[in-house]
């Protein structure tokens, strides 16, 4: 059997969170991505039961930051085989 994954960002509440658990109810492994990670904690606590849930805050305008977890997601032995962009993209841009 191949175990399917996905890549899901912006995870903390909302679509993310509710896409997770839909995943992982079907099976595949996944991945939470967001920038808050007391609200990834409770992301990745509430979904844990029902799977493989890896974790990691990543604030998306931090571009080294983007950058080393891509090369993370390349190295892997097995690939992502769905993206779910869930993040909100007005909150992208760099506080000042």
């Amino acid at each position: 059997m191949i175990v399917k994954s996905a890549l899901i960002v912006g995870v903390s509440t909302g679509m993310g969170k509710a896409t997770a658990r839909a995943l992982l109810q079907r099976g595949l492994d996944v991945t939470l991505v967001t920038r808050d990670e007391a609200k990834l904690g409770r992301a990745v606590e509430a979904l844990s039961p029902l799977g493989d849930v890896n974790s990691r805050a990543i604030a998306l305008c931090d571009r080294a930051a983007v950058d080393a977890f891509a090369h993370v997601v390349r190295t892997q032995a097995e690939p992502i085989r769905y993206l779910v962009p869930a993040a909100w993209a007005s909150r992208m841009t760099s506080r000042r």
